[in-house]
């Protein structure tokens, strides 16, 4: 085999992975924020395996230490959200940090657990130390209770407290509620552009943020204000133009506070910590609000440009590797130029693919199953690469007929040379991996149809299946194997309209997620399927 058009081939689609790769992960200027820390953060002490539903969980003290030992030097000020469950040792440890607690309440249907919340909170609400007490975290949102078992509550905290007293929701459920208004000295309002019934993408989210505040004021003349709740997802599934991701959230974050610093507004960022059990309830996006990771990692500075991507040398290393690979096993003389430089091009593809689902795996897992089934991805992944280059290739791989002798009868005993041509047939494994594809692509489109607000979109699971189909019937004249893979196919074709319909245009993500299925099923619906009659098998 010659060495200079691999070499060459190589080189080229190397450098033309390098310039992807390097443009995705330049730096972005951002606003810097003044002085380098934050009004106040929402601080959940909860870490992986800690969940508030754990009637039996106790937060270790040295747990919320370590938690704001880390803080002190980001933020003056933190909110709870609850005094139980240990967490009533926040306000001791905070006042030793020379940091004041909004000092939360967690209210909810039952009342003999909200006289248990609003003891533990002024066992420990400390004048001083507490600035307000947040009575009540989006009950109305919740409908655990309406507007007068609300203010039922807020009358006996403030018979039992000097202190100041807020309620806290989303902007709406105020306008819907103004009686609440009277019952507390101040409106925490909850605005989170990315969970608006209509998503606000990042580039108007800062004028959609003026405008709700503009409306609160003149709808609560002289009620002073306290955004309670504001910011942004690093990960997760887009809603409409609304964009989670490192450098939207560091943005959002970034031109707000330069804002607030022109404007005078109070606020509260949600929040300190990435919450992991937050994904049961709200799926990846949940668990990813944090300005902190779950390893407690800062994820973007406060100052200075941001890098979307740090780690984008990793996908660029395992496609230069992978792009060999394939050279070696797949490549023989009479391949040109063209045909190697394909081959490099799939490996840096594979790998770019399988990063990106790696990445996604890595944010939405939450439990042994999910790293299970995204393994079965990842390995779905490097089957259908290995099978693309053997059809591409068409033959053995040149290496093994220039092994030596003695080692040739090795790769003859052990068949070394059958396994690239048994990829290129239209056999069994490629049927059953088709059909697996097939299915679980259908299933999951569905999903994403019928109840897809917290579902992510896996497209970079299925592009290289989908390729796969693709040249399996342009190249080997597969054809629909029986009438389950035409219903397949029509069922694709089915979640693909509908899908533009219930996600819109806006949202790109969703759009590539569309087209891909589109792509998927065309090689299943020829004229005979669509017109209700079988292909009879060209085999």
């Amino acid at each position: 085999m010659r060495l200079a058009p691999i070499l060459s081939a190589w080189l080229l689609a190397l450098l033309l992975a390098f310039l992807f790769w390097k443009q995705g992960g330049q730096v972005v200027a951002l606003p810097d924020v003044p002085s380098g820390r934050y009004q106040c953060l929402s601080y959940a002490p909860f870490r992986d395996g800690q969940v508030p539903f754990d009637q039996t969980l106790f937060i270790p003290r040295s747990q919320i230490e370590e938690d704001l030992t880390m803080l002190a030097p980001h933020t003056a000020c933190v909110r709870t959200y609850s005094a139980t469950q240990g967490q009533g040792a926040v306000v001791e440890l905070a006042e030793k940090k020379g940091m004041q607690v909004l000092l939360g309440t967690w209210i909810g249907p039952d009342k003999q657990i909200n006289a248990k919340q609003m003891a533990a909170t002024l066992a420990v609400a400390k004048p001083g130390v507490v600035r307000a007490l947040v009575v009540g975290n989006e009950v109305l949102l919740r409908r655990e209770l309406n507007a007068e078992q609300l203010i039922d509550v807020l009358k006996t905290m403030r018979s039992q407290t000097t202190l100041p007293i807020t309620y806290a929701d989303v902007w709406e459920f105020w306008l819907q509620n103004p009686q609440v208004a009277e019952q507390v000295d101040f409106l925490t309002i909850h605005l989170l552009p990315y969970w608006e019934d209509h998503p606000i993408g990042v580039p108007q989210a800062l004028v959609h943020v003026q405008n709700i505040l503009k409306k609160m004021q003149e709808a609560f003349p002289g009620k002073p204000l306290l955004v309670g709740e504001i910011g942004w997802p690093s990960a997760g599934r887009s809603r409409q133009e609304a964009v989670p991701g490192r450098i939207e959230q560091a943005r959002f974050i970034r031109e707000f506070i330069a804002l607030t610093s022109q404007q005078e507004i109070a606020y509260n960022l949600i929040e300190a910590f990435d919450q992991p059990w937050k994904r049961f309830q709200e799926g990846t996006v949940g668990g990813h609000w944090g300005l902190f990771d779950r390893h407690r990692q800062v994820k973007f500075p406060l100052t200075g440009p941001v890098q979307p991507l740090p780690n984008w040398p990793v996908p660029l290393g395992l496609g230069a590797l992978l792009a060999l690979l394939l050279i070696t096993l797949f490549g023989h003389p009479q391949q040109g130029f063209l045909r190697l430089f394909t081959f490099s091009i799939l490996g840096f593809g594979s790998a770019g693919l399988a990063f990106w689902r790696w990445k996604q795996l890595s944010e939405a897992s939450q439990n042994l199953l999910d790293w299970g089934l995204g393994g079965a991805g990842l390995l779905l992944i490097l089957l259908s690469t290995l099978m693309i280059a053997a059809l591409l290739g068409q033959k053995s791989p040149t290496w093994l007929t220039t092994l030596p002798c003695s080692l040739r009868q090795l790769r003859s005993l052990l068949r070394l040379g059958a396994w690239p041509q048994a990829l290129t047939r239209d056999n069994l494994l490629s049927g059953t991996l088709q059909a697996a594809t097939l299915f679980s692509a259908a299933l999951t489109a569905l999903c994403l149809i019928l109840d897809g607000r917290y579902r992510d979109f896996p497209t970079a699971l299925y592009v290289l299946p989908a390729v796969l189909i693709w040249l399996r019937w342009w190249l080997l004249g597969a054809r629909p194997q029986g009438a389950q893979e035409s219903i397949l196919g029509l069922l694709l074709l089915f979640c693909a309209v509908v899908g533009v319909a219930v996600e819109l245009p806006e949202n790109r993500e969703a759009m590539l997620w569309q087209a891909l299925l589109l792509f998927m099923a065309l090689p299943l619906l020829s004229v005979e399927v669509l017109s209700g009659r079988q292909l009879a098998d060209p085999r």
